[in-house]
């Protein structure tokens, strides 16, 4: 008897699907294995997803709606004053224009020059074209009748407050709050959105960073570890005429100020923040997010795939022996992974989702994983009837499932004529395995739990 086997192991998983290691066959062909992560939304997925806030938006939701609906019990307060607030530009050796003079120093700079600022022997140095203009104990502060401009970075309101952190010089931008929010509203949202999906962005902006101390030097980044702020250059009328709109309004709950993170996409619903952060705001609980397919969102569904080899150099220290794939243990509301386990040949390991999105670089941890693995083998058996050597040809798909469902359903199909045909279908043993006899020569795949695995040539 000859045959043709083709194994195609995959596992299912809480929705996901992750391949098991299978069988080897005898005199195999062609082996292939690769993990696909099929995944839902972009970021932390906790409190405001942007695209979902902009989808409200379009379906007639006001700001304070919108707000209302992504922190829990929450309303809306105004600021009795309006404070200046401080972020970090940069960090190296700068060069700035615009400022006109020097606080604490009767020093005058010129506004149309640029000056050097570098750190020697604890001091700040300030150069203009190699001359020195004074050596400077930190904090040096600069500012101008107008916006400073920082080399490489752009253009900002407020002054530059330069400091030394281990022997670097730093450049920490001190600007008035909503000055601050209108350099960071067109940066986090693109400004041709709906008009009360800005104004949300802008009262979120403006709570988030009175919320969020980053150190005793500053209060924020100007990129995403905080939110991102683009200066004077990032402002468009649409944006700055959002922040007017909503000048001074925050946040609250239960009369304090609401800490207010937000994201690009949840994927259709967002995370509670003990899931994610381990804190327990109220208001920070996971919500369902129905428009967060609006506006071309890409992130909303999302594939991406790895060589087994890759995601195994990615995912070292996991796991032990062969990379099999990864088996979700628990997750939150949205539901995002909480907790999953690589597992290996030889030995697996419990990791966060935190751990596999950074690890793996994916957009969030809104994920399930399916690992494919198939190969092609055959062997001939020999027949002699009265005198005559017959050989004879079997073609086979098999396979197993990891962990075994004993009773789901596997599809085989042969692609014919431009589509697929289903050819078997049969359901898993208790251990997991299937095994289908098929025609003959020809191109199939295995559908199992609504997914595709990878085509193999039989014949």
């Amino acid at each position: 008897m000859a045959r043709v086997l083709v194994l195609v192991a995959l596992a299912f998983v809480a929705g996901g699907l992750v391949l098991a290691a299978a069988a080897p066959a005898a005199s195999a062909a062609t082996s292939a294995s690769r993990l696909y992560v099929k995944g839902d939304g972009f970021g932390h997925g906790v409190g405001m997803s942007q695209y979902g806030a902009a989808g409200y938006a379009a379906h007639g939701w006001n700001d304070q709606q919108i707000l209302a609906h992504y922190y829990t019990g929450t309303g809306i307060g105004t600021l009795s004053s309006s404070p200046n607030v401080t972020v970090l530009l940069a960090t190296g050796a700068a060069t700035f224009k615009g400022a006109t003079t020097i606080a604490g120093s009767a020093t005058t700079l010129s506004a149309s020059k640029s000056y050097t600022v570098s750190a020697s022997s604890g001091k700040l140095v300030v150069k203009n074209s190699g001359t020195t203009v004074g050596s400077f104990s930190p904090p040096l502060t600069v500012s101008g009748s107008g916006a400073l401009t920082l080399s490489g970075k752009g253009r900002y309101d407020g002054s530059f407050v330069f400091t030394i952190a281990s022997g670097h010089v730093q450049t920490v931008n001190d600007v008035p709050l909503e000055d601050y929010v209108e350099g960071v509203v067109p940066s986090e949202m693109p400004s041709g959105w709906p008009a009360q999906a800005l104004e949300a962005q802008a009262i979120a902006a403006r709570t988030y960073v009175l919320t969020t101390t980053v150190s005793s030097a500053f209060d924020a980044y100007s990129d995403d570890r905080s939110q991102v702020y683009g200066g004077v250059g990032a402002e468009t009328t649409a944006t700055n005429n959002a922040v007017t709109a909503t000048a001074g309004q925050v946040v609250e709950y239960q009369g304090g100020l609401a800490e207010t993170p937000f994201f690009a996409s949840s994927g259709g619903y967002t995370e509670s923040d003990i899931n994610v952060w381990g804190s327990n705001f109220s208001w920070l609980v996971g919500v369902s997010d129905p428009y967060d397919n609006s506006f071309d969102n890409p992130y909303y569904r999302w594939m991406q795939s790895f060589s087994i080899s890759a995601a195994a150099r990615d995912l070292r220290g996991h796991f032990s022996g062969t990379l099999r794939g990864i088996r979700l243990l628990k997750r939150g509301v949205s539901p995002r992974i909480v907790q999953a386990q690589v597992v290996g040949s030889r030995g697996s390991r419990t990791v966060t989702g935190a751990t596999l999105e950074a690890d793996l670089g994916t957009f969030s941890t809104y994920m399930v994983f399916s690992t494919l693995h198939d190969s092609v083998s055959s062997s001939v058996s020999i027949a002699r009837v009265r005198r005559r050597v017959l050989r004879h040809r079997y073609y086979y798909v098999s396979g197993s499932v990891f962990p075994a469902q004993s009773g789901v359903k596997v599809v085989v199909e042969r692609h014919s004529g431009g589509r697929w045909l289903t050819v078997h279908t049969g359901k898993l043993s208790r251990s997991g395995s299937f095994r289908a006899r098929v025609s003959g020569r020809g191109t199939y795949r295995v559908l199992y739990a609504g997914l595709a695995g990878p085509t193999v040539s039989v014949g």
